[in-house]
């Protein structure tokens, strides 16, 4: 239920209210399979964290987040000090994406495949929906 397409369409709806004018702060990793996101504003963090275990993958929203000193990776180096343009969610997909400046996307995609999720870097994207959906469907084939 927590991956089907309304409940993202609501999910993306309330995190583009939330997100839009955050700054990605840091994007890193300490376990496998887990990604945490923390974005701020300026007066506060926001921390995302993303379990994409094949068995329960999730989002999940805690309110602070310690990272540890080991075994830590950063991700999406590109990404960190970018500014949180929006989130978008695709039409009848159980996709969105977090929409950065520089036309660059954070991309969430869920799949009916043992409910797992994958996210996607996308750089320098262009915003015509025909390559929107192309761009869609060549992860999800490629993945």
């Amino acid at each position: 239920m927590h991956n089907s397409f309304f409940f993202l369409a609501q999910l993306s709806t309330a995190l583009h209210k939330k997100l839009r004018g955050y700054t990605l702060v840091s994007c890193f990793s300490q376990n496998k399979e887990e990604l945490i996101i923390e974005l701020n504003n300026e007066k506060q963090s926001f921390f995302m964290k993303a379990s994409l275990q094949s068995g329960f993958c999730c989002l999940s929203f805690p309110n602070e987040f310690n990272r540890a000193r080991k075994n830590s990776v950063d991700l999406f180096k590109s990404l960190v000090l970018k500014k949180v343009n929006g989130v978008r969610q695709f039409q009848n997909e159980r996709c969105f994406a977090l929409e950065f400046e520089g036309a660059s996307l954070l991309l969430f995609i869920g799949s009916s495949c043992f409910a797992a999720y994958q996210v996607f870097f996308v750089g320098k994207a262009r915003v015509n929906p025909l390559v929107w959906n192309a761009v869609f469907w060549l992860l999800v084939l490629f993945s």
